[in-house]
């Protein structure tokens, strides 16, 4: 909750702990990961002088209540603000990823089918003793689904279902 914007009132209530601990806990928080801190508040000044965010690849997200009077409309404005460049972000590599996985498979693996997509995860079914050559060749195309400053890791996992397969 921290990282999205929650403050220390709502800490307290949310932890069952004294607002002096969570005060206290906050603070440290901020200090330890101000980096983090200093890009919100980066992402709210540019929210609030446009009017919208945008995803890394630039989808935008318009925030009609960013610089609203009604505190409660203007702070779900500011949570949006936050949370769109990091979950907006993730769906669109998602995305990405599953396009190119789609264009491996039906290049390379016609057997195999993409079944679903659930968050940040991509469910193939495939042949058996093809499952381990797939799933590394997958993995590849996810992690080069989209050039970042920072390498993207990807696991997978392999089972007769997709509880197994974790």
């Amino acid at each position: 909750g921290l990282m999205y914007g929650m403050g220390p009132y709502k800490l307290a209530d949310t932890l069952g702990i004294s607002r002096q601990d969570a005060k206290l806990y906050w603070i440290k928080y901020r200090e330890r990961y101000a980096k983090i801190f200093e890009w919100q508040e980066q992402c709210l000044e540019e929210a609030r002088e446009s009017g919208l965010v945008k995803t890394l690849i630039g989808r935008k997200r318009f925030l009609a209540d960013i610089n609203a009077t009604n505190r409660m409309l203007q702070a779900r404005a500011e949570r949006i603000a936050i949370n769109t460049p990091l979950q907006g972000t993730a769906a669109d590599l998602v995305k990405k990823a599953m396009i190119d996985v789609d264009k491996l498979l039906k290049s390379k693996f016609k057997t195999t089918k993409m079944l679903l997509q659930v968050h940040d995860e991509i469910v193939l079914e495939a042949p058996e003793k093809d499952a381990e050559k797939i799933a590394q060749e997958v993995q590849t195309v996810m992690e080069n689904a989209y050039e970042l400053s920072v390498p993207m890791k990807v696991a997978y996992g392999i089972g007769k279902d997709w509880a197994k397969a974790h």
